[in-house]
């Protein structure tokens, strides 16, 4: 199974460095790929940055989110619920631990701990092509695949 993070997305959907990677990952998985609800409107909402960012074009964000819809009419793409407050009362906990020292964003424990409660059992892969990881895992993700951007 693959979860998408919202640079995931970025990347299948639209042209930067990491594109060429997404796009083998997304072919090479039989599979629909998972979003949350977050992810979801966080790529929205993303791409409306680029554009205030002038990175890409209206006509490109539009272009982008086309082929997202269209890809979730097909069931390409799959939303997993999840009970944001349990995953939002995790990764506060986390960034009580660690964020001080390792310096992490709020979307990034998020990101990290969402997959935890969107998916049962706990055996996923999580796909984030190039990054290291920004906190240790966690005893409980242990059973998790995880390749970070």
């Amino acid at each position: 199974m693959i979860f998408a993070d919202t640079s995931f997305l970025i990347s299948l959907y639209g042209q930067d460095v990491n594109t060429p990677a997404a796009k083998q990952q997304a072919s090479a998985h039989t599979g629909p790929i998972h979003v949350s609800s977050i992810n979801d409107y966080e790529f929205a909402n993303a791409l409306r940055l680029l554009v205030f960012r002038q990175k890409i074009t209206a006509a490109s964000r539009q272009a982008q989110m086309l082929a997202y819809e269209a890809d979730k009419k097909a069931e390409k793409i799959i939303f997993r619920q999840s009970n944001t407050n349990d995953v939002f009362t995790k990764a506060e906990l986390l960034s009580i631990r660690h964020t001080e020292t390792l310096g992490n964003r709020a979307q990034g424990i998020v990101n990290l701990v969402l997959p935890c409660y969107v998916t049962t059992p706990l055996e996923l892969q999580i796909t984030q092509l190039g990054r290291p990881p920004l906190l240790p895992i966690p005893r409980a993700f242990q059973r998790l695949h995880i390749a970070f951007w």
